[in-house]
């Protein structure tokens, strides 16, 4: 560490971070004993990678921002390593009815098909949202929705997807600054709900 990075601490004053204190690309790290796991010695540590943020944060999201619930509906939009997380999580673990993948690469599509999703979507359809919407049953729009892109654009895209009483998160961060437009009356109307998620909660 430069002495610069080291110059804010005191006796009083413990070290830290300031990205989620998790020092993600540093070689040796300053940890809180909650932010600790004890892994076995012979574990390899490449499969420990992918499960702080990508499981961690993408099955945390389905699992305890949203609390996807058995037999509902899912949207996901953005299915790389952690949106694929969430797909994982709402077939496998919470049994939802329909898990609908969205992106623009045909190729991640598939592979989310092949764990879990029961529907896929092109994120640049002109119909996209009611694609999604025929997916449910009735065509009411589904129980929840989570992005992963970080697109801001996509806010308003997962509340016009969802159905009455429907609740969205999103998880990718579009950077600081950033606003979306939503349709304050279909929000107040319909009871939607659109709720923050910092690492999938967990």
């Amino acid at each position: 560490p430069s002495a610069a990075m080291l110059s804010s601490s005191s006796p009083q004053k413990p070290l830290f971070s300031t990205f989620f204190s998790q020092s993600s690309f540093a070689r040796h790290t300053l940890a809180h004993k909650s932010s600790v796991v004890r892994v076995p010695p012979q574990t390899d540590l490449a499969l420990c990678a992918p499960l702080g943020c990508g499981m961690q944060t993408g099955a945390g999201a389905v699992l305890h921002s949203l609390d996807v619930r058995p037999g509902s509906s899912l949207a996901v939009f953005g299915v790389g390593s952690v949106g694929m997380a969430a797909v994982v999580a709402a077939a496998k673990i919470r049994g939802a009815a329909v898990v609908v993948a969205v992106d623009l690469q045909p190729a991640r599509l598939a592979l989310a098909r092949e764990l879990g999703a029961t529907h896929g979507v092109l994120g640049d359809a002109a119909d996209m949202v009611a694609q999604i919407r025929a997916a449910t049953p009735g065509g009411r729009g589904v129980d929840f929705a989570v992005d992963y892109t970080g697109v801001p654009a996509v806010v308003r895209t997962m509340l016009d997807a969802l159905g009455s009483r429907g609740r969205a998160s999103m998880v990718g961060a579009p950077g600081f600054g950033k606003t979306a437009a939503v349709d304050i009356m279909d929000m107040l109307t319909y009871g939607k709900e659109y709720v923050g998620c910092c690492e999938g909660d967990s």
